[in-house]
């Protein structure tokens, strides 16, 4: 009766040694669950902050784009009136050369 009161004794021992480092293992395990989550929610914030920041880049990005397309096309006709001022000019030196030697075979 003695042996199995202390082989009854031992294993209670035993289960409660178990059961004690268990609970440790349990709580060291939310532990790092807590801290996984922690960092999860700052990886998330984090995410969160990067994709704004992206979006109002390729806001940006969309405005520039479309400034650059309006500079385009007002150079496109500054240089389209320039050229039509040009081909007027070089008409008018012709037409000027035409009088200028009409007077000067008049002299």
């Amino acid at each position: 009766v003695k042996r199995l009161a202390d082989a009854h004794r031992s294993k209670a021992e035993e289960t409660g040694a178990t059961t004690a480092r268990g609970e440790k293992e349990s709580q060291q395990l939310r532990r790092d669950l807590r801290r996984a989550e922690a960092s999860l929610q700052e990886t998330s914030a984090l995410i969160a902050d990067l994709r704004a920041e992206s979006a109002r880049y390729e806001t940006g990005l969309s405005e520039t784009k479309k400034e650059l397309d309006a500079l385009r096309r007002e150079t496109a006709a500054t240089t389209a009136a320039l050229e039509a001022k040009g081909d007027m000019s070089a008409r008018d030196v012709e037409r000027l050369k035409g009088v200028a030697t009409s007077r000067a075979g008049a002299l």
